[in-house]
C-alpha cells in the first residue's frame, strides 16, 4: 500500500514531497496490514484508510531533529488504531482518497495518479524494486558514504598518508550539510 501510495504521488524526491513520507503513507499501509489482521472486510478496510488518512502528516521542517525519528512509529499506530477503530464501527469518508479535501486533494498536488492504487497483485513493491533496511541510524542516501568509508577503512595503511577525500554523490539537498551543528543534523549530512 505504501510503495503504490508513493508510486502513485509521483514525488520521487524530498524536494517534491509535502510531508516525510512515512507520515505520509505509514498510517495507510499500516491500516491495511492490521485491517487484514482483523479481519476487515471491504467496507471495514475503506472506513480504516479513512480514518487513518485523518492522521497523516509528519512535516519535513522536522528533518535532522528528535522529531522526525518518531515519524514512522506514529505512522505505524495510527495505522493500527484506525483498524482497530473501523473493526469497532467507527467509520470516515469510504470515498477518502478521491474525495475533495480528502487524502489525495489534502497531501499531493495534481500529478497524484489514482489508477496508480489498482495495482494490486504481482508484482509486489517489496519483491520489485524491494525493500530498503537502514543499517545506520541516518537519513538513507547517507548509507552509500558510510558503507564506502567502512569498506575502505581495512584497506587504508597509514591514514596520516591520506591528503584528502573526495566523495561524488548525487545532489541531494536533504543531505547537503557540510557543517551540521549537532549530531542530530549530522544523520543528514553526506559530508
Amino acid at each position: 500500500m505504501q510503495g503504490w501510495i508513493r508510486q502513485a504521488s509521483q514525488q520521487f524526491e524530498a524536494r517534491q514531497a509535502r510531508f516525510h513520507p512515512p507520515g505520509q503513507v505509514g498510517p495507510m499501509g499500516a491500516a491495511v496490514a492490521a485491517g487484514h489482521m482483523l479481519g476487515l472486510d471491504a467496507m471495514g478496510l475503506r472506513n480504516a484508510l479513512s480514518i487513518a488518512a485523518s492522521r497523516t502528516g509528519s512535516l519535513l521542517a522536522n528533518a535532522g531533529t528528535m522529531t522526525k525519528s518518531t515519524n514512522c512509529g506514529v505512522a505505524v499506530a495510527a495505522g493500527l488504531e484506525a483498524a482497530m477503530l473501523a473493526a469497532r464501527g467507527f467509520t470516515g469518508n469510504p470515498d477518502i482518497f478521491e474525495a475533495p479535501q480528502g487524502y489525495v486533494d489534502g497531501l499531493f498536488d495534481d500529478r497524484f495518479v489514482l489508477d496508480d492504487l489498482l495495482n494490486y497483485g504481482p508484482p509486489f513493491r517489496v519483491v520489485e524494486p524491494g525493500y530498503a533496511i537502514k543499517m545506520f541510524p541516518s537519513q538513507y542516501g547517507t548509507h552509500f558514504a558510510i558503507t564506502a568509508a567502512l569498506e575502505l577503512h581495512g584497506k587504508i595503511g597509514d591514514p596520516a598518508a591520506i591528503e584528502a577525500v573526495e566523495v561524488v554523490t548525487p545532489q541531494m539537498f536533504y543531505i547537503d550539510r557540510p557543517k551540521p551543528a549537532t549530531g542530530l543534523a549530522g544523520k543528514f549530512s553526506w559530508q
